[in-house]
This record gives C-alpha cells, structure tokens and sequence, in this order.
C-alpha cells in the first residue's frame, strides 16, 4: 500500500472509530436525569396554567448545573440545599426591592460582587456563588414588583430546588466512579488518537507536522489537559474508587513520557535513511493505537478498574515489529538508523507493556486526599467570611474579577429596568456569564455566546412553527436540556445551542409575551447587548493583559523543564522504582507551565495592541521548551544500562553546567544586567560526544534548545 493510501486508509478509520466511541464521552446517564428534572416542572406549568413552575425549571436546572455529580451524597445534599436557599432569599430581595431602582441596582452589585469573590474558594464554590447571585441579578430584571410576587417567586424557586436535589441524591443516583471512568476513557482514547496521529504522519514524514508543528509538541496540551481531569476525577472520588481505578492517573502519567519521548525523536530533523525508517514503523503505531483503544474502551465496562485486551491485539503488534525489524535490515542496514529504529521500538514495547501487560500495583502521584473531620458551622462560617475578607483587596486578581462583574450586573439591571426591552433579563445572564477574568477570553467566550444563540434561536423559532401546543413545547425541553448538559463537556457553542432554545421556550410559558421565533429575535439582540457591555467592562475596568504574564510563565516553564531534565538525569543512576513518584511529579509541573505559556500565547493573539516581538520570542521559547521536555522524556524512559558511564557522565555535566548558564540568564534579567554568552561551541569541543544514540540525541536537543532559550528570554521581558 503506498504511503498516501495508507494515510488515507488510517484517517478514515481514526473517524470513524471517534464516530463510534463519542457516546462514551458525554455524561449522558446524568444528562438524561437532568432532563427529566427541567422537563417535569415545565410540563406542570403547560398542564397547570401556572407560569411560575417555568422559574422552578429554571432552578431546577441551574442546581442540576452546579451538582458535583462526582462527589459525595452529604456534600451535594448540603451544596444543593444551600444554593437553594440563597437563591430564593436573592429572588425575594431582588423583587421585593424592585419598587426602588437605586437600590435593587446597588443590591445587585454588592450580591454579584460577593458572588464573583467565591471563586477565589474553588471552582465548585465559585460556579454556586456565581448562579446564586445570578439569581438575585436576574430576579432584579423581571417586570415583577411587590411583596407578594417575591414570596412566590421565592417559594417556586425553593421547589424547583428540592424537587432536583431530591432526585440528584436520593432517587436517582449515578455510579460513584462513573465520572473517574469517563475521564479515564477520554484520556486513553485521546492517547490512542495521538498514537493514531503519529502513524498517519509516520507514513509521509517529510510533512509539515512530523517536522515542524511536531517538533513544537504539537497535541500535548490536550492531552495533557484531559490528564489532568483524571486527577480531578480521582481526586474529587476520594477513597471511594477501587484502588486500580485510583492507579489510572499514574498510569497515564507514564505513557504520556513514553508518547512524548517517542514524538520527540520523530519530530528532529531526520535523514534519508531515518525518513524510511520512519515509514516502516507507521503499521507499528498504528496497531498500537488500536492496542491503547480497546484498553481505553474496556475500561467503560470492567467492575475492577483491570480492563484486559485481547491477545490477538497484542499478536498483531508484534507481528508487525517484527515484520518491521526485518525489513529494516533488508532495506535500510544503516547503522546510526538502526539504532534510531531500536530506541523507537524500545518505546513502542515499553507503552505495550504498559497497558496490556499483568496489573501490578503502581506509585500514584499523590495519596487521595483525607476526608478531614468537619468544622463546627459557626467555625466553618467565620473562617470562609475572613477567607473573602482577605480576598477583597485591589490587589487580588479575584477581586478585581468580582469586580467587573459586578459592574455589568449593575448595569444590565439598569439597563432592563429602565429601556422597554422584551425579556431584559437575558442581558443580565450574558453578561454574567462571559465576564471572564481577562480580556481575551471574554472577547472569545461572548464571540462564542453569540454564534451559539443565533443558532439555538434559530432551533427554537422552527420548534414554535412546528409545535403549537403549550404540552408538546413543554416536552420539548427534555431533549434541548439533555442536550445542554451533555454538550456542556464538549465545546461551548454545542453547550448554547441547545441552551438557548431550552430557555427560550421556558421563557415562553412562563412568560408568554410572544411567539417563540418573536422571543428568539429579542434573545439575540439581548445577548449581542451582553457581550457587548462584558467585553467594554473587561476592556476599562481593571484590564488584564496575558502579554504581562508571558514572562513570569516562562520563567516558571525554564525551571520546571530544567528541574525534570536533571531528576531524569538522575534517575539513571538512581533506582526507577524509588525516584518514579517525584519525576512524574516533576515531569507534570513541567508541562503543566509550557501548557501555560501555549495558552497565553494563543489568548494574546486576541487582545487589541498586539506584541509581535513577544510573541515570536514565545514562541520559539516554547518550541525549545518542548524540545528539552521530549528529551527528558526520553531519558526518564531509557533503562539505565541503556547508556554507558561516559554519556551518562557527559550528560550530568552537560545539564548542570547549561542549567546553570541559564538560571544566571534569568536572574540578570530581572536585575537588569547582562549576561555573557551561552557559548555552545565551547561546550561541544569541551569533551568527546556522546557514544550512543539517545545519549547523542538528548545531548544535541539539550543544547541547542538552552541556547535559544538563552538567546529569547530576553525578548520576553
């Protein structure tokens, strides 16, 4: 098969294959549950003739957003509840003050202010904080006035509250490890698709990818952020996970080395017979992503946490290194890309081993957390009160956030209160929800916001031509707030489109000031007026510029990678087995900061006054950076008799004596001085080079990936 049948052939399987596996990756057991929750309350209001069951589906909803499914049953009773009761004393304030402008608009601010500042206590805390005085904001904007609407309002709240904890916690429960197994499949799978990914370049790789992008570590970062959502899982389960679920992480930790270690050696620059060499093993990564795939898709159906693969998977691997060894010597009997080709199947072997060979019991990064024994409510109360107190100071980047949100909420609500708008309230909920803590993400997040509205509203106004029935609309809500939770894990386009429709036909019964198309005309125009007002509030009010943190990243990112290089270095004389648990560590604080800088990177290029000089320094920083983390990578997966005393020596130096160089770099720049050069030639003709292939090969990339960083880390500044 020629090479570019053969891509062909691998790109048309890899679709499909993600076709076929994407209903593992959507909560979709939860997803239904909440859409029985949002549904029921509506379907009453169309039965009933009561529009304020609507407001309880809209509780309903926002307590089913909030639930941390993967938590324990006290914890989401409690959080549920709590968020129940702060959001029905919002709703009874905000209409109850309605009768005076001034000061629901001033209550408005100090509630999202408060709100904004629970982010600061972590994400759960904050996402609860956040819809609480949504509610508040939202009940502010309602054309409701009167002591006896805000208790109503207050009441149907609270019941749509408890009618979704009560079916969260107590009557239909989901499996304690399901969200740990759904991350765990999603990782595995995006390992085999970077498996998969590899081969299909394997096959040309004089493209641009293998050689240039690849050579940046390009689909590391989302790899490694489905990675850490394992540990999240992991972490929020606790002791509740079998202890082979707990090992996953650790697991995936050691394969992400391996795969790296083996993009890194594809992605140098590669001579004519390693090129071949490269060709020959494309069918071997291919049967290993097939080999990692069924792994990632037993683990959704094993009861111990030890999905098996079959051993026909692991026959046809290697049949195919072997087929591949005997090829090479016929074809290409280079003695520099034999060894090439013997370093990448160690790797290939290494990763087999790994997910089909015998469970043994693994180091975890680190322990599960201990339940800790709970504070006294008062305790508990008083400490989170001085926590915010803390927070609530200029220069806390929590409370300059808080801040601007509460800025648009206050103007949203004036905004509603006082224009004749239809449905005002949909500016509110805009704008609070695409402030973001910099300007470059909220510019993204409302350009987002607003292409998903048009096209749920779109969706909507053919639900109300085909549908005229109040019941048949109702019952449309099941599968548009379905479809919101589960898209929810996907991309935030999917996540609106279904939302906005779902809101817009609750807005319809609940309060029917239209037909449902009229609505999504004024839900558009509402959201475009919120995106507008967030992305001029996070423009003036207190900006925060990404190109500001460059720096500061990078420095993190050097000394993370420097770290890693030198426990990898290491490691080669230590025993694997004792310095495992702090490389992985080391190994995940590396990434997790290039992660950053890429981030940054990519939030920059949005922001207005762009700095084009920075940029390229980044950018070639973090190509650099990826560079010195492949090759650690691959010293962390060579064995130690892998190399001779004399490279591991010429190594050890070689790291200490460029890390050095560069630390001082670091140190001048922030003083203001100069430094002397990073002199790479003298450092070449100090001693004999590296014997062995992977020894020359971290050597060259440890080199020269220090001297351009030495070279730009100026540039950053």
């Amino acid at each position: 098969m020629s090479p570019i049948a053969f891509c062909s052939w691998l790109g048309s399987k890899a679709r499909g294959h993600a076709w076929w596996r994407g209903r593992y990756h959507l909560p979709l057991a939860e997803a239904v549950r909440g859409g029985v929750v949002c549904a029921v309350p509506a379907v009453l209001a169309a039965q009933l003739h009561n529009p304020l069951l609507c407001w309880s589906a809209i509780a309903a909803f926002w307590t089913v957003l909030a639930d941390p499914t993967d938590a324990g049953l006290r914890r989401r009773f409690v959080a549920g509840i709590m968020f129940g009761i702060f959001g029905a004393l919002g709703a009874l304030c905000a209409i109850a003050s309605s009768s005076i402008p001034f000061l629901t608009i001033a209550l408005t601010g100090a509630i999202v202010f408060l709100g904004g500042l629970l982010r600061s206590r972590g994400a759960d805390v904050g996402l609860h904080g956040l819809l609480a005085a949504t509610t508040f904001a939202v009940a502010a904007a309602f054309p409701v006035h009167g002591i006896h609407a805000a208790t109503n309002y207050a009441v149907y709240f609270m019941v749509g509250n408890l009618w979704a904890v009560a079916c969260g916690v107590a009557m239909w429960r989901t499996s304690k490890t399901g969200p740990v197994r759904r991350a765990a499949f999603i990782y595995f799978a995006g390992m085999a698709d970077f498996v998969n990914r590899l081969a299909i370049e394997a096959a040309e790789p004089r493209t641009s990818w293998i050689r240039g992008a690849n050579g940046a570590g390009h689909g590391r970062a989302p790899l490694r952020a489905k990675l850490e959502a394992l540990h999240a899982s992991i972490g929020h389960a606790g002791g509740s996970c079998p202890s082979a679920v707990s090992d996953w992480a650790a697991l995936g930790e050691r394969g992400m080395a391996l795969i790296v270690g083996l993009q890194s050696l594809f992605g140098r620059d590669l001579g004519q017979s390693e090129q071949e060499a490269v060709r020959l093993l494309s069918p071997v990564l291919a049967q290993l992503g097939n080999l990692v795939e069924e792994w990632a898709l037993g683990i959704r159906t094993d009861a111990n946490g030890t999905p098996q693969t079959t051993g026909r998977q692991r026959q046809d691997l290697n049949r195919e290194i072997r087929l591949c060894r005997r090829l090479f010597q016929r074809l290409v009997p280079d003695a520099a890309s034999h060894e090439f080709v013997t370093t990448c199947l160690s790797l290939v072997t290494q990763l087999e081993s790994l997910i089909a060979g015998p469970r043994i019991v693994r180091t975890s990064l680190r322990a599960p957390p201990q339940v800790a024994a709970a504070a006294p409510a008062m305790a508990a109360w008083r400490q989170l009160v001085r926590d915010l107190c803390s927070e609530a100071n200029p220069g806390s980047a929590f409370a300059r956030h808080a801040a601007r949100l509460s800025v648009g909420a206050m103007i949203a609500v004036a905004i509603a209160m006082h224009f004749p708008l239809r449905q005002g309230y949909w500016i509110v909920l805009t704008s609070l929800f695409v402030v973001q803590p910099n300007f470059a993400q909220t510019l993204k997040v409302s350009t987002l916001r607003v292409g998903g509205t048009i096209l749920g509203a779109t969706l909507a106004s053919a639900l109300g031509l085909v549908f005229h029935s109040p019941l048949l609309l109702a019952l449309a809500i099941l599968p548009l707030a379905a479809g919101s939770l589960a898209a929810k894990s996907v991309n935030y386009v999917s996540y609106i489109l279904f939302l906005t429709p779902h809101f817009i036909l609750v807005a319809h019964l609940g309060l029917p000031t239209g037909a449902p198309w009229e609505l999504a005309i004024w839900r558009i125009a509402n959201s475009a007026v919120g995106a507008l007002l967030a992305i001029a509030i996070a423009f003036i009010l207190w900006p925060h510029w990404e190109r500001d943190r460059l720096a500061r990243s990078a420095s993190r990112a050097v000394d993370g990678a420097a770290a890693y290089l030198s426990a990898a270095l290491r490691r080669l004389g230590d025993d694997a087995c004792q310095a495992g648990s702090s490389l992985a560590e080391l190994r995940r604080e590396a990434c997790l900061a290039i992660d950053e800088i890429e981030a940054i990177l990519a939030r920059m290029k949005l922001e207005p006054f762009p700095q084009s000089r920075r940029m390229a320094c980044g950018t070639i920083a973090l190509t650099s950076l990826r560079r010195l983390t492949g090759a650690a990578s691959l010293l962390e997966s060579t064995k130690g008799g892998a190399l001779t005393s004399h490279d591991a020596a010429r190594l050890n130096e070689l790291a200490e004596w460029a890390i050095v160089k560069l630390r001082d770099k670091l140190s001048r720049l922030k003083s203001g001085t100069r430094s002397s050069p990073f002199e790479r030639q003298r450092w070449v003709r100090k001693v004999g080079a590296c014997r062995s292939y992977p020894a020359g090969y971290v050597e060259q990339e440890v080199t020269s990936a220090f001297s351009t960083l030495h070279t730009v880390m100026r540039g950053l500044a």
